[in-house]
């Protein structure tokens, strides 16, 4: 996903990231892009299976923002999972990541994103993501 405007934000509140991306079927083996919790992935097994899910975006917000993302599993965010960083400027991209983290989903359960500011109620630009399920 690239240059995406995650809006109506509540300052030190998560937000779902409810844009569309880009899904790559060629690598997909029982996974498939989520149908109702925006950015993210549905487990489409059939069975129940411990995945490991990474998360890498960037993102701006305006001046000096302090920006935070965490994961989402069916919609709700997963505590535990959050990482933050600053923007310097009003053109910088703040690097948030989550790597590896282990995370149960059922069939037809879903991971996904969530972005908060921290410093203002400005909407948050996604530059870049990308989410990444494996078993």
């Amino acid at each position: 996903m690239t240059d995406a405007t995650v809006s109506g934000i509540t300052q030190n509140v998560y937000s779902v990231v409810n844009i569309s991306g880009f899904f790559d079927n060629s690598v997909a083996s029982g996974i498939v892009a989520a149908s109702g919790t925006g950015f993210g992935l549905r487990n489409n097994t059939g069975a129940t299976f411990v995945f490991q899910v990474s998360v890498a975006l960037e993102a701006s917000a305006g001046n000096n923002e302090h920006l935070g993302v965490m994961l989402t599993k069916n919609g709700a965010v997963v505590s535990g999972t959050d990482s933050r960083a600053h923007t310097g400027n009003s053109s910088s991209e703040a690097p948030l990541n989550i790597p590896r983290h282990l995370i149960s989903l059922n069939n037809g359960d879903e991971v996904g994103m969530a972005v908060a500011n921290f410093s203002s109620s400005t909407n948050i630009i996604v530059r870049r993501g990308r989410i990444v399920a494996s078993v």
